[in-house]
Parts: structure tokens; sequence; C-alpha cells
């Protein structure tokens, strides 16, 4: 019986999941249920019924689907709105508690905006409150989930995973597990607490993981992880581990704004990772090691961070031989070394850093270079202790540290006074921050601020200060302190809460940072973090607004509120002060004479210019002008700064809101329609203001458009069914973001969102773009640097992404679907990298370049392309492409030949480690694309395939070790040169009379023209040649008159390469069969079952298969089974473990049995392999067997156990926890289904399960 190991796939036990998490049936009935459900789920699969997860079909618009537990949605259960829904559908949860464990393999998204909670406390069999996976690409949003035993399981799924705004709390196992996965994943704004095990459980997993704005009270657990990282304002509070826990690990790292306080272990464990590292504003508190990058090789950053009371190392990077750099961070009360540089061989910094109450301020004993750690302060005036005289911490090793600074406010160096010390007393104090609560306007802010003084003397008359960025400039000016407490007192390492008001906020509705800081005698403190202050809209109260009910003009600071709907036929409210909140509260504008110029509402700041205008609650309507040349507006903002528009309607007229030479304003929650004209305009140096949770619909014309205005921002808005462009950006509209955003639906075959005439340094993140009657996303003669990322891209009618005439663009985490022309187009351009994107179900090309250079397309999925994946053309050159999987299936129900890679004119490209699987042609160079490199590169065939690999009218392309398959055809591995010919795996090729073929051939074709050839290096392995004869081993070639063996090809048995020249392929249709043969025929073939389990000290039973092929029998041959029992590779003469004596009739096929008794081995894999002997001739097994060893069955096993010591349910509890999971209730049907174990043994482990 095979017993499944850890890791390996559970298809079985996916497919019971949904089975048996809704089944309440116990003992003999619930193995009824089980085994029931699993032989009907396999006999729908193998008569070809629907399979959950099939991909809706392409034209069906996306559905949402309600859900409300009192029956007023389509659906009472999520599972019930899981099993209808369409890939890409929507499922939104009413408010409501649910107790079900959710399944699937769709990619839809499931939002409880509400107040909706999972409650799996009742359910049995350790329920999964979302369990997904497969490809599917869900996200899951707004859920409280508590009570289950794992949160989100998407264990070795390959989709990318969003989830946002959600608790999982008080689970069993963890929050989040997805070891083994390859996709994407989000995680933001949640909170995973009181979790068991992990919060995150990520080892392993090879996608690109962002973790942001979250709360976790256990370890984020990435071992092994290869994707990049970024960890973004993160709080992990008392993990039972590491804080962050990433050893071995090889892709980038960037941990910033984080907090990790308390973990049972160090704070950020990066052990023997090769990857590079950004640390950035990160607090360790009360950890074993603040940061531990022991025997790292990758380079690493730490700046602004803060690391106090480590029981061992504040940061420990012994070992390293990356290039390492500390600056301007915190390092306090570690037990250990500050920094422990020992024996480390990189080159490596710290500076402008302060070192106070260590056992050791750095340690550099027998570092290969020397280190710089100056301008540090060391806790004392007068420098480190140790080597160095001083009596601050100590500083010891291989390191320079002078000129050190001598006060803890970091403002004088060593070589800048002749007495460092000069008697003053030492001010070395900490604070901390409390985060408030939003304000209102006008209102008080009181901030608590926790200052202690780590002196051992007291300090007298000190100032503590409030400071806020109220021009949000990201810095603190001596202008921005907004409350003050002077002459506080405190005892040696006194700790104490001081209370700050900040008194009348002054500040425009928005959110501004905000520190505190202690001084005495020009020595200041800052608190080690910043918090941010929250400004609202709202009022407190203390002020009296006057009441407007008429038109007119504003000319005074102060308060205003609208008392009634109010209409004009010329500009209705006009701005000319500054610091006016005009309130509308909720009433009306009415624009009404057409043929008068008019304005609804206008901030007129022609003068001076305005500050602080707040314009909220307000609708406006027909704000319209017929005139030749000049437009109505509805709300107008010229030369008005740092102001705010909220809570603002805008229906009809020409432009809905227009800001014009207007910086640093916020519009929040404003919704534009059915304008005539632009929806939003930011015109002519309207920079730095940010557009947030609005919306412009139905624009006449654009609906946003940003002429000469940079560095905005536009956030979470509705961009929809413009009569021209949604969103337009030119001349010069530089360094603007759009950041999650719905763009969709444009008229006459406008592009969605265009950008023209330069416009560089752009960022497009997090948008969907969807329904344009021309491309998604289209920039023409445009600048540079640009930035496309984490956007999904789908049913626009021309290119989903088009560049055109635009230089070094990033084009990254992108899913582009059902695009009416190519999935990417870049045209006329170079330095661009396309990576980690999936582009599939384009009518053209998935990706195209058209005369394009230097640019890489890496890592990307590319699937059911009409004409096929990739594309370079028209002189495109100098490009890699790399990693990439491609698909060139057409899509379903349509007729096309697709190509997965084409080059057409285009030279000097290099095409690297990608794999295709192939429909028609899988790589196609032609019509003279020159010099291009072909390498480590995958072709497998399906059944229409025709060509794997096709060189026509093109010379010096180099193929290097390319490897073809096919459904019907051997696997080959070969690299070649050759023209004018195609190869592709052979399918049933002739017999060889005179060889013994080893399983490697390849088909050779003619594509036309003349001087045909093919210089071919074709591989084999080990296990092709075992037991034979390998110097016989030649390449051989079967054409008009037969197999012939090629005189001049050449043997290198320690490559296990044959090379040789191919030249007479013969005419266009002909083809010829190249393949490796060894002379003469092997007397036998051993085949092997492959994979065994045994316990300790027990008997293993291996059963090998012998054919003889002569036509006489063979007598008095030896049958042995050898194990690679030093596990060093080799499996050699004296690792014979089992022997027995066997005959064999003429062309007889037996089973032989070989036991191998008393196993001796410790735990663990162990390869084996079976040969046989007839005295004169020894053959091996095709293939090795893998021996798995367990621990004996009844140690380990805990005394409670839900089933008895040598049970059969005992066999299959893997992880040996005394409890059986439905994974491993999974192992056993799938065997029960084999026939490798009858029911009652199923019966056995289901009622194990049961009782777990």
């Amino acid at each position: 019986m095979r017993r499944r190991v850890p890791g390996e796939n559970r298809g079985v036990g996916a497919l019971l999941a949904p089975v048996t998490a809704v089944s309440n049936v116990n003992g003999s009935g619930r193995v009824r249920a089980v085994a029931l459900a699993f032989l009907m789920t396999l006999a729908a699969v193998a008569v070809g019924a629907p399979v959950a997860g099939a991909s809706a079909d392409a034209g069906t618009a996306a559905q949402t689907i309600t859900v409300d537990a009192g029956g007023s949605g389509d659906y009472t259960t999520i599972q019930a709105a899981v099993d209808a829904a369409a890939t890409g559908d929507t499922i939104e949860v009413g408010p409501g508690t649910y107790s079900e464990a959710v399944t699937g393999d769709k990619t839809v998204t499931i939002i409880a905006p509400n107040e909706t909670t999972l409650d799996g406390s009742s359910l049995s069999n350790d329920p999964i409150a979302f369990d997904i996976t497969g490809q599917a690409a869900p996200e899951v949003a707004g859920f409280t989930i508590t009570g289950y035993y794992k949160g989100l399981h998407a264990a070795g799924s390959t989709g990318d995973w969003t989830l946002r705004d959600t608790t999982i709390e008080n689970s069993s196992f963890g929050a989040v597990d997805a070891d083994d996965s390859t996709g994407d994943w989000t995680i933001e704004d949640s909170v995973l607490r009181d979790d068991q095990n992990d919060a995150i459980d990520a080892r392993g997993t090879e996608g690109d993981w962002t973790v942001r704005d979250t709360t976790a009270t256990s370890r984020i657990y990435a071992v092994s992880a290869s994707g990049q990282w970024t960890v973004e304002g993160v709080t992990v509070r008392d993990a039972y581990a590491s804080g962050i826990a990433a050893r071995y690990t090889d892709g980038a790292w960037t941990v910033r704004d984080t907090t990790l306080q308390g973990p049972a272990s160090d704070g950020i464990d990066a052990s023997q990772s090769v990857s590079g590292w950004e640390a950035d504003n990160v607090t360790v508190s009360n950890a074993d090691n603040g940061i531990r990058a022991f025997n790292t090789s990758g380079a690493w950053t730490v700046s602004d961070s803060t690391f106090r009371n480590s029981s061992d190392v504040g940061i420990d990077v012994s070992r390293s031989s990356a290039t390492w750099t500390v600056s301007d961070s915190t390092v306090r009360n570690s037990s250990g070394a500050g920094i422990d540089a020992a024996f480390s061989s990189g080159t490596w910094t710290v500076r402008e850093s302060a070192f106070v109450d260590n056992g050791v301020g750095v340690d550099a004993e027998y570092g290969t270079q020397t280190g710089e750690a100056t301008r540090n302060w060391w806790g004392s005036c007068d420098g480190p202790s140790g080597e160095f005289g001083g009596s601050g911490d100590a500083a010891a090793g291989n390191l320079v540290v002078e000129p050190y600074y001598t006060d803890a406010a970091q403002t004088t160096l060593s070589n800048e006074t002749a007495s460092p010390c000069g008697g003053s007393t030492t001010f070395d104090f900490g604070v901390e921050l409390e985060q408030v609560e939003e304000v209102n306007r006008s209102g008080d802010a009181t901030v608590s601020a926790y200052p202690q003084n780590y002196a051992d003397d007291p300090v007298a008359n000190t100032t503590l200060e409030l400071l806020v960025d109220a021009d949000d400039d990201g810095r603190f000016a001596e202008s921005e302190v907004v409350a003050t407490n002077a002459s506080l007192d405190f005892a040696a390492g006194e700790y104490r809460t001081v209370d700050l008001t900040y008194e009348n906020v002054e500040l425009s509705p928005g959110n501004y940072s905000y520190m505190a800081r202690i001084g005495k005698d020009g020595q200041t403190t800052r608190s080690f973090t910043n918090g941010t202050l929250v400004v609202g809209t709202g009022s407190d109260g203390s002020g009296t607004a006057t009441e407007l009910a008429s038109c007119g003009v504003i000319d005074r600071p102060g308060s205003y509120d609208l008392v009634s709907d109010l209409s004009s036929n010329g500009t209705c409210i006009e701005i000319t002060a500054s610091d006016v909140t005009l309130d509308g509260q909720g009433h009306t504008l009415e624009g009404l004479d057409p043929d008068v110029d008019k304005i609804g509402i206008y901030g007129n700041g022609t003068a001076d210019g305005l500050t602080n205008v707040t314009v909220t609650d307000v609708e406006l309507t027909g704000w319209r002008h017929d005139g030749f040349g000049t437009t109505g507006h509805a709300l107008y903002l010229e030369r008005v700064n740092h102001s705010a528009i909220t809570d603002v309607s805008v229906t009809g007229g020409d432009i809905g809101v227009h800001l014009r030479t207007a910086a640093d304003n916020r519009l929040d929650n404003v919704s534009i329609e059915g304008t005539k004209n632009v929806g939003l305009h930011l015109q002519n140096g309207a920079d730095w203001n940010t557009v947030v949770d609005s919306a412009v619909v139905d624009a006449e014309e654009r609906g946003v458009r940003l002429s000469s205005a940079s560095n905005n921002t536009v956030r979470a808005s509705e961009i929809r069914s413009s009569g021209a462009e949604n969103v337009r950006l030119a001349w010069a509209a530089n360094d603007n973001v759009f950041v999650d955003n719905v763009v969709s639906g444009t008229s006459w075959g406008d592009t969605s969102i265009s950008v023209g005439q330069s416009g560089s340094g752009l960022e497009f993140r997090n948008n969907t773009v969807t329904g344009s009657s021309g491309h998604g996303f289209g920039l023409s003669q445009a600048g540079s640097d640009y930035l496309f990322a984490n956007n999904t891209v789908s049913g626009n009618d021309g290119h989903g992404i088009r560049l055109n005439r635009a230089a070094n663009a990033t084009i990254r985490d992108n899913t582009v679907a059902a695009s009416g022309g190519h999935g990417i187009n870049l045209q006329r351009s170079s330095g661009h990298t396309v990576a980690d994107n999936v582009v599939r179900d384009s009518e053209r090309y998935g990706v195209n370049l058209n005369d394009v250079d230097d640019a890489v397309v890496a890592e990307n999925t590319i699937e059911r392309g009409t004409n096929g994946g990739v594309r370079l053309f028209a002189g495109s050159s100098s490009n890699e492409l790399r990693d990439n999987a491609i698909s060139n299936a057409p899509p379903t129900g349509v007729t096309a030949f697709p190509t997965g890679i084409q080059l057409r004119d285009a030279d000097d490209n290099r095409i690297v480690g990608t794999e295709i699987d192939n429909a028609w042609r899988g790589i196609d160079v032609n019509a003279s694309s020159d010099d291009n490199t072909i390498a480590n590169t995958a072709v497998n065939n399906t059944a229409s395939a025709t060509r794997s690999v096709t060189l026509s009218g093109s010379v010096g392309t180099s193929v290097e070790s390319l490897a073809l398959s096919d459904p019907s055809a051997s696997n080959v591995t070969l690299s070649f040169e050759g023209y004018n010919v195609s190869v592709a795996p052979a399918a049933s090729p002739p017999d060889n009379p005179d060889g013994t073929g080893i399983g490697r051939t390849v088909d050779v074709a003619s594509v036309g023209g003349a001087n045909a050839f093919l210089d071919l290096t074709l591989r084999y392995e080990a296990g092709d040649v075992a037991g034979l004869d390998a110097t016989t081993l030649g390449l051989w070639r079967h054409g008009a008159s037969g197999w012939e063996r090629t005189a001049d090809a050449a043997h290198d048995i320690g490559a296990r390469t044959l090379d040789g020249n191919v030249t007479d392929v013969g005419a266009s249709a002909d083809s010829v069969v190249v393949g490796a043969f060894l002379e003469g025929q092997k007397p036998f073939d051993v085949e092997l079952e492959q994979a065994v389990n045994v316990s300790e000290g027990g008997d293993v039973n291996v059963t090998a298969y012998g054919s003889n092929l002569d036509s006489a029998p063979v007598t008095g041959t030896t049958v042995e089974l050898l194990v690679d029992t030093d596990d060093d590779g080799r499996i050699e003469a004296d690792e014979v473990i089992a022997s027995r004596s066997a005959d064999f009739d003429a062309g007889e096929y037996r089973a032989v049995d070989l036991t191998y008794e008393d196993v001796e081995l410790s735990p663990g894999e162990y390869s084996y392999m079976a040969r046989i002997d007839d005295g004169s001739r020894t053959v091996g097994s095709f293939t090795n067997g893998t021996l798995t060893v367990e621990t004996n069955e009844t140690s380990g096993i805990p005394s409670d156990a839900v089933y008895e010591a040598g049970s059969v349910a005992a066999e299959f509890d893997v992880d040996l926890d005394g409890r059986i999971g439905i994974g491993e209730l999974g192992t056993a049907a799938e065997a029960y289904a084999s026939g490798d174990l009858d029911i009652t043994g199923l019966g056995d482990v289901a009622e194990a399960y049961a009782a777990s």
C-alpha cells in the first residue's frame, strides 16, 4: 500500500473537502457517505462531467450575487453563491453570522461590506472558513472570521490572492495557510489575532507578497519563500516564535513602518537568505534578536529603526558575506551585542546611529573586512569602550569608530571639540507616542506622549513639544510646533505620561503626521515613531456659521452654511477669502440661462491666491454655457491651494470640477455625472492634488483630464462611460499616480486611459480597466519611466496595454484578459520590463514587441492568444524573454493556428527558461531573424501540435538545452543550430533492427528553401543506459533507406551527449527521424514499483518486473534490490540488500518480489533500484524508486491518539499528531479507489477522522 508523504499533492482530499465539511453523520454512516462521495466525484471526472472552477464563457459579463441569511438575497449561504458563481463574479454577503466552511476553485470576489461574521465554533472536523484552491485568484474582504481551524487555506494553489479589511481570530491552527503556493498575495487592512501557530504561513511560496496595514498576534512564516515581499505598516505582537520568519529566502524584501513587539524568538529572522533586504522605520522590542541576518549573502539596509531590550543581539549579521548598511537607527539594552558582525566577510557601514546600554555596542571580531562605524553615539561623550578607551558601549574587532558623536542629540563630533565631554550632564531620553482619534477642524486634539529618562542622573527643566507636519511636505519645521509642555523634571530612569493639546486645529481635512520631541540646552530626542492626525470636516460647535440664503460673494474668512436651494443665471457663489468653509447642508445650486457664462461655486484666487477653503455637502446642476469659446463650470478653483472639496455632487453642465493653478487640494467623495465637457479637469500647475473615493460618469467628452498638472493622485474612484477617453494625461502631466480606481466603458473606439505629448514618471497601480471600445491603456509619443502594477485590464476592444514611443516602462503583476488586439503591445520604444503578468484570451498575441529594443519579458503567464503567446517583430532586438509560461492553445471555440513565440525580422534576442504548452507551433524563427539564442526552454506538444521549433530563412540562431515532449512520444532534450528546418518529438519512431533505442528520438523536417541543415547535440540520462554498454551508443538517422548510423557523430560519455550533423533533410513535406541507439539488443528490461514505505526495523517488499527480451529461455539469473543506504546519490555494488534467483522463458514478463528485512535505516527517503544479472550481462531498472523510512509505528504517537497503535488509521497519520485530518482522509480514499485499501480499512480511517 502506498502512503503519501507530507507535501505531496492532495487532489483527492481536495475533492472530498466540500462533502466532508457539511456532513454531520457519524460512525459507519460517515464512512459510507465519505466513500460514496469520493466514488461519485471520481466517476464524474471519469465521464467528463463539468469540474468546479471551469472558466466562464469569455463573453459573459461578471455578475454580483447577493447572500442574505434572512432570505432577501440570491442565496442564503456563501457556499451556494460560490457554487453558482462564474469566474469574475462578485459575491456580496449581507450582515449577520454565518456558520459554514466555504470551498471552491473559482476566481471570485467575496465581500462583506456590513459587519458580517463567519463563525466556525459550532462546526466539526477542522473547519476552514475559505478553502479556495487551484488557479483561482479570489478576493475576500470585509469579514470577521472566528473559531475555525484555519481562517483561509490555499496551500499549493497557483492563483493570486487578495485579503483585505478582514479580521481572523481564534483559529486553532492558523489564520492564513498558503504554504507552497505560487501566486501573488496581497493582505491589507486586516487583523489576525489570537490564532494558534502562524498568522500567515507562506513557507516555500514563489509569488510576490504584500502585507500592508495589518496587525497580527502570531508570526509571519515565510521560510524558503522565493518571491518579492513588502511588509508595510504592520504590527506583530507576542508571536510564539519570530515575528517574521524568512530564513533561506531568495527574493527581495522590504519591511517598512513596522513594529515587532515581544516575539518569543527573533523580530525578523532572515538567516541564510540570499536576497536583498531593506528595513526602514522598523521597531523591534523584547526579542531574542531584533534582526537575525546570520550567514546571509544578499545586500542589507537598515535605516531609521529602533531595537530595544533584545535578550541576545540587536542586529545579528555574523558570518555574513553580504554588503550591509545601518543608518539613523537606535540599538538599546541588548544583553549581547547591539550589532554582531563577528566573522563577517562583506563590506559594511554603521553611521548616524546610537548604541546605549548594550553588552557590546558593535562586535566585529574576526571580520575579514574593516567595518566603518563612524559618526555614531555610543552612550557616552568619550566614545566607545573596549579597545577604544571610552566609557560608552564597547566596540570590538576589525572596525573604525572615529569620529564619533559626543552627545546624544548627535550634533557634535569628536574631531570638532578639544574636550568631548566638557563636564556636561548626559541627556539621554526616549519618547513614545499615542495614536489619536479623528479631530474636527477648529476642535482640540490631545496627544499623550511617554518620555523616559534613560540616564543614571536626574534631569531638570526639559521641554516636551508636539509638532505637526501642517504643510504635508514630509518634514517637521520649527514653525510646526503646535503644543509645548515646559519645565519638566525627571528622576533617573523615570518614565511618565505627558499630555500635549493642539488647540483650535486649523488644518484642512486630511491626514497629517505628528511627532513629539523632548529637549534641553539644544539637545533633543524625537519620538521613536510618528503618529497620524486625521482632521475631519465637521464642526465642534465652538463657532457660529453665517447663513447663506442667496447667491453672492464670500470675502471674509469663516464658516458659511447654505440654508436653502439657490439658482442663478450667472455665477452663484464666489469665494475671494482664505480660511473659508462653505457647507451646503445638502442643498442644490442650479444654473439657469444657458446663454450666460456662469460658475456654480468659484474659488477666485487670481488676485493674491487663496488657501484653506473647504466646500462640502452641496449639489450643483445645470451649470452650462452655450456661448462660443466659453464653458460653464459647476465648481472652479483658480489659484486656490491647501483646500478641500468633499461630499459634492455635480450633474449636467459643461465642466464638473476644474482646478487651475491650484495645488495641494483634496477632492473626497465627489460625484460628477453627465457633463457636456470634461468631468474633472486639472490644468496648468494643478499639482499635488488628491482625488479619492469619487466618481466621474457619463461625461460627453473626457471623464478626467490632466494637462500640465503633475504629482497628483487619483485613488479609489470610478471613471466610466465617457464620450471620449475616460482619462487623458497630456502636456507635461508628469509623476501622477492612479491607484485602486475602476475605469470602464468608452465610445467611438477611444482608449480608456490615454497618455500623450510627454508625461513621464506616471504610476498606474491596482486599477481595473474594462470595457473600452479602444485600448485599455494607451501611451503614444509620451515620455519615460512608467509603472503599471497590479492592474486588471480586461474586455477592451483594442490592446490591453499599448505603449508607442514611450521608454522605460515597468509592467508587472497585471492581469490582462480578453483584449480585442494584443494583450500587451509595445511599439517603437526601448528599455521596458514586462514581468509577472497574467495575459490570456487575446485576439492577437499575448505580448507583442514591434521595433522594441532592450526589453525584458520575464515570468509571465500567457495563455490562449488567438495568434499566439509572444511575438518579436519589425526590427525588435536585444530583448530577453525569460522564465515565461506560455500556452498557445486558442480560446475555447476559436479556430486558430497560434505560435508560442514568433520571431519575425528580430535579431539578437534571447529566450531562456521558458515553457510552452504547444498547440500548433512552439517557437517560430523566420523572416531574417538572425543571431538569436534559445536556452533552457521546454516545448510540450499537445495532440494538435505540428512543429516544436522552426528556423526558417534565418541564420546564426543557437538552441541550447531545449526539452521537447509529446503525449505520444518520448521526451528528448537537445541543442542545435540549423537553417530551414523544424524539430519535434518523434511519435512512434520506426523499429531499429540493429540497435536498442533509449527513448531519445526527434523528428527533423525541412520547411522549404535551400541548404537545410541541422547541427544537433542530443542529451541522454544515466538511467537510459543503466547496466548497458554505453560505448556502443550512437546517433542514428532514419530516412528513405531505413536506419543508418551517423558516421561522424561524436559521443561524450562523461557529458552524456551525442553530436552530429543532419544535412540531407529532404523536401518540405519530408522528414527524418534522428535518435540514440545502442548497437545490438539488450537482454532484459526491468521495471520497478516506484514508492514504498516502511517503519524503522520493519520489513519492506518491493516488486520488480523483469522481461526476457531474448528469443531463448534464460536460467540462473539473479534479480537484486539495491538501496542507496549512505544517501550519497550513488547506488553501488556493496548496497545490495535483497536478491532472488529467477529463470525466464523466451519473451517472458514476470513479477519478482524482493524483501528488505529488518530495515536499519534512519527515518528519511532513500533511492533504490533493481537489476538482473545472468553472469555475463547486467541490466538495471529504467528508473529508481523511493523508499520512505518512518519512525516506528508505536513511537511518536501521542498518548491521546484517537486510534490504536498499529491500526490502519495509524498508517495514514502522516504528521503523527494522533489525529486524522482531511488531507490524510483524502489519501486513504485515494488508496481505496486504487484498490490498495479495502472498505474496512477506509472505515477505520474515516472513524478516526470523525473522532478528530
